[in-house]
């Protein structure tokens, strides 16, 4: 069986669905949907750099084949090294790495200037 680790944002985690519950958001969260197996290490609202400082922390001596990260395009500060420590500690997992955008960071442009 293929062992799905999932690092993230609130979407990762499941905010936004019903209540929050555990149960609810095992049912309808895509980690989840991916895997019924799947381990999430999601935080919500928080950047790479928080799970980049306690990877070793976070995973424990669990072995993974298969880690997904879910982070937003203009959260760059610690994911390289998350993605350094993931590679060390998993060096035969494979590691996928998913981009969020949001409409807003979408710039509108004019022959004068960009704006956000």
């Amino acid at each position: 069986q293929i062992q799905y680790a999932f690092m993230g944002t609130s979407n990762t985690w499941g905010a936004g669905i019903s209540s929050g519950s555990i149960m609810e958001r095992k049912a309808y969260a895509f980690p989840w949907l991916i895997s019924q197996h799947a381990t999430n290490f999601a935080v919500r609202a928080s950047g790479p750099a928080y799970a980049a400082t306690c990877t070793s922390t976070m995973v424990g001596t669990e072995i993974f084949d298969v880690v997904v990260f879910e982070y937003y395009m203009r959260a760059h500060e610690g994911l390289e090294t998350l993605a350094r420590r993931t590679r060390e500690r998993f060096p035969d997992a494979i590691l996928i790495f998913l981009i969020n955008w949001n409409p807003i960071m979408i710039h509108k442009c004019d022959n004068r200037a960009c704006t956000s």
